[in-house]
């Protein structure tokens, strides 16, 4: 979140908090002291939406004429559109609308940072050690560390290049192979992060690795991961650069995995050939653009002129609502008393 989204969140908070404490102390003061004569006239005084919606008895002429209720509703619509006038502006002002697609120009820098590739297996007993291969991008600057648990039957290969640069021509495919000739895995795991955004193209980024990560079954249930075929996941790594701010960056795009060699468990003992897996990043020859877009005022004033008719309109049924209820309360209060002055109860 940006500085003008947290001031905006900050005002908004504020508004909305002094324009409910205007409708509690309204209500607190009608619902408790609206039979008094003084409190009535004040609230008589703000009834300046409702003067010609009131509720009336049948065969009585609807008159022009100010009501505490209706000055309640008013003082409660007002409330309303104090906080939808306020929220609209600061969203009109504070944030922004982006614009964002693809294109077909180069990108202007080139992705630059920590690049994290870890591989895990799941269910894999002789996992006990692994073969690991990167090329052709940056290999020599890449960092390799491996961990088996006999607890679990899992193993992780973490590949780790800090500081490094990938152009539009690079690609780095990392492989492991385990090289236990029985070796096999129920789930394999894929965690891949890539540079988060910077400031510019020469800074250190800013922001947390853009992170992909996920699992692989197989499609069978029951089978296993084994044979010659590896399993090949394939992430794009698709740079971004927002105008406004002059901000760039990446983020990971991963395509449909392929799934390598599957046998179910009366098979496995019939091949020896081993557990292959990769994973292979490829910067995409497109950048991903995201323009900032300059709000409409007329489509502003809609807005608002909408949201203030639907305040108006609510706060006028309850008021309608809370006056047709005390007519019929006043139509039953003259047979009572008749029933009570006879001595019939």
């Amino acid at each position: 979140m940006n500085s003008g989204q947290q001031t905006a969140s900050a005002a908004q908070l504020a508004v909305g908090l002094v324009a409910l404490f205007a409708v509690v102390l309204s209500s607190i003061i009608y619902f408790f002291y609206r039979r008094h004569i003084r409190i009535k006239h004040c609230l008589r005084r703000f009834d300046v939406f409702y003067t010609r919606s009131h509720a009336v008895p049948d065969d009585t002429p609807l008159l022009h004429r100010s009501r505490s209720l209706g000055g309640f509703c008013t003082i409660v619509a007002s409330a309303g559109m104090m906080i939808v006038f306020v929220v609209a502006i600061l969203q009109f002002t504070l944030v922004p609308t982006y614009l964002s697609a693809i294109s077909p120009n180069a990108p202007p820098f080139s992705p630059t940072g920590l690049f994290n590739v870890t591989i895990g297996l799941m269910g894999a007993p002789s996992c006990d050690s692994a073969v690991v291969s990167s090329s052709p991008a940056f290999p020599t600057m890449a960092t390799t560390a491996f961990q088996a648990n006999a607890v679990d039957s899992s193993c992780s290969i973490q590949w780790l290049c800090t500081g490094c640069s990938m152009v539009a021509t690079s690609s780095v495919a990392v492989s492991m192979s385990v090289p236990h000739a029985f070796a096999y895995a129920s789930a394999i795991q894929v965690y891949v992060s890539a540079p988060g955004y910077r400031s510019s193209p020469s800074s250190l980024p800013t922001t947390d690795s853009f992170v992909v990560q996920g699992s692989l079954v197989p499609d069978r249930p029951g089978d296993l991961f084994r044979g010659s075929t590896p399993t090949t996941v394939a992430i794009t790594l698709v740079p971004t650069v927002v105008d406004r701010s002059g901000v760039v960056g990446s983020f990971l795009q991963v395509a449909q995995p392929l799934l390598g060699s599957r046998l179910s468990p009366d098979q496995v003992a019939a091949n020896n050939t081993g557990l292959f897996v990769t994973v292979t990043i490829t910067q995409s020859p497109l950048s991903y653009h995201v323009q900032t877009a300059g709000n409409s005022a007329l489509l502003l004033l809609a807005q608002l002129s909408s949201l203030f008719g639907t305040i108006v309109v609510v706060c006028r049924i309850l008021m309608n609502q809370l006056e047709r209820r005390d007519i019929r309360l006043k139509k039953k209060r003259p047979s009572t008393d008749v029933e009570l002055s006879s001595g019939r109860v």
